[in-house]
């Protein structure tokens, strides 16, 4: 009997050796092409080629998926490399690369999104990475290496719950549209390394309360830009040799502190900062050797205010500007306020 019960130990220990990583660590694996439609930790276990539909269809709540650094090709002309689909909702994607897109339609409406250590390569099309009707996305540590295709879109018009959705730590190289552009929500874009060709850096379309910061954006038209909505801070970004404006500030109610802005404009003279908003507070941002003015007020902006700038070497055209100086400064607005110590040239310095 003694026998018998050593024997069953050892079946037993040499049984539990043998099973897969992935059982072991309760995660499902995934082998093949096709939809994922039950809740779950999902692990990807080897390359999935292109094909002509989503390679992965998550359509369940509470989705973990592991691409475990293995790559997933495109689905083809106009099919996503992933798609979310209803009824999804709480869906995380981590961990490896895509020839084709990740892709959440209109009317999914997952409550969270979380793409993480992602990257994207040579996707020509749509956008590397679409989230429509979103409540909360986090999308950290993407690379989009697209050589004729868009960035990252998130848009929660349309959600049911709404959150804080973050933007971190990306590096984009797009030539296409925008290479970041949030609409109709609460977001934060920070520390991410923009490059374009033809198209925008960073977009904020009817946004609310966001804060972008810490970016490095060098872009083919504007580095970032503030298109409708309110309450923006936009803080401590790098932004160079942009082809239209360095920041665009079509918006009320912003503070745009701390910003170095350089080099911008050389399409047709196109301005370091560019304000056609009311009530916002321009500080303490270097805005030096653009080709238009390295500060401009447009005609019909008011209650601005603005101190503590620099804007030196800017070759904006010389005519009458208000309180401002040009070629580094001009203000055509009415009741836009200097609070003092800026260091834009001109008689008086203030």
């Amino acid at each position: 009997m003694r026998r018998k019960h050593v024997a069953l130990s050892i079946g037993l220990m040499v049984s539990a050796v043998a099973l897969p990583a992935v059982a072991v660590e309760g995660r499902i694996p995934v082998f093949a092409p096709g939809p994922i439609v039950a809740s779950g930790k999902y692990i990807v276990t080897r390359n999935l080629p292109a094909g002509v539909n989503p390679i992965i269809t998550i359509a369940a709540a509470k989705v973990d998926l592991d691409l475990n650094g293995f790559e997933i090709g495109s689905g083809g002309a106009g099919f996503p490399a992933i798609s979310i689909s209803a009824p999804a909702s709480d869906v995380a994607i981590r961990n490896g690369t895509l020839t084709g897109s990740i892709e959440m339609a209109a009317g999914v409406s997952a409550s969270t999104v979380v793409i993480e250590d992602v990257r994207i390569q040579e996707f020509v099309g749509g956008w590397s990475i679409q989230l429509l009707n979103v409540g909360k996305a986090a999308i950290r540590r993407v690379a989009v290496e697209s050589g004729f295709g868009r960035g990252i879109l998130v848009d929660g018009w349309g959600a049911s719950y709404k959150g804080v959705s973050i933007i971190e730590g990306c590096s984009l190289q797009t030539h296409v549209d925008s290479a970041i552009k949030v609409m109709d929500g609460q977001y934060a874009v920070r520390d991410n390394v923009i490059s374009t060709d033809n198209t925008h850096g960073i977009v904020l379309e009817n946004a609310a309360g966001s804060i972008v910061a810490g970016n490095i954006v060098r872009a083919g038209a504007t580095g970032i830009f503030l298109n409708g909505g309110s309450g923006h801070k936009v803080f401590n970004n790098v932004v160079n040799q942009c082809f239209f404006h360095g920041i665009h500030v079509l918006s009320d109610g912003n503070m745009i502190l701390d910003n170095l802005v350089t080099g911008c404009g050389f399409n047709s003279g196109e301005h370091g900062i560019f304000v056609q908003g009311n009530r916002n507070h321009i500080g303490r941002n270097t805005l030096n050797n653009n080709f238009g003015y390295g500060l401009a007020f447009a005609a019909g902006s008011t209650a601005n205010i603005y101190g503590g700038n620099m804007a030196r070497g800017n070759t904006g055209p010389v005519v009458a500007c208000g309180p401002l100086f040009p070629p580094n400064s001009c203000d055509l607005g009415a009741g836009n306020t200097t609070y003092g110590d800026n260091l834009i040239p001109g008689p008086p310095v203030f």
